[in-house]
């Protein structure tokens, strides 16, 4: 589970170099890459929390694919009826539950295949972009 999301997002990624690389000269596509990346990131739910997004950043969070990888990857560690994590008993200990964790972080359990899903067809359309967009470019030069 784990690896198949890693995969999905690695070659969704991939597919997004492909279509920038072949629209843009090496500098520009650097540049572009990276603020790509920065948007997706902060979209996804890495640097700001769903619950802490205004509404608007929420429904545009729907279109980052790293958000859909992160939920997977969230979910093919802790979901599955994963057992408490081991914890001392001499210290508190507010995160030894993979409900409390999926609570804080406003996930849901029941979300992989969607998430699977999400990637799969986001795989396939930044591939077929970026094949029209090589072919293009191909043809030009």
């Amino acid at each position: 589970m784990y690896v198949a999301v890693c995969v999905l997002v690695t070659l969704s990624s991939d597919g997004i170099g492909l279509f920038l690389g072949s629209v843009t000269d090496p500098v520009n596509g650097t540049f572009f890459g990276a603020i790509y990346t920065c948007a997706m990131l902060v979209f996804a739910g890495f640097l700001v929390q769903f619950t802490h997004m205004p509404k608007v950043w929420g429904y545009i969070s729907n279109i980052s694919y790293l958000k859909y990888g992160l939920e997977g990857l969230f979910i093919a560690g802790y979901g599955y009826g994963r057992a408490n994590l081991p914890c001392p008993e001499d210290i508190y200990c507010h995160f030894r539950s993979p409900r409390t964790i999926t609570k804080e972080l406003d996930m849901n359990l029941d979300n992989y295949w969607v998430d699977i899903s999400v990637l799969s067809v986001f795989l396939v359309a930044v591939r077929i972009v970026g094949y029209c967009t090589l072919k293009r470019t191909l043809r030009k030069g």
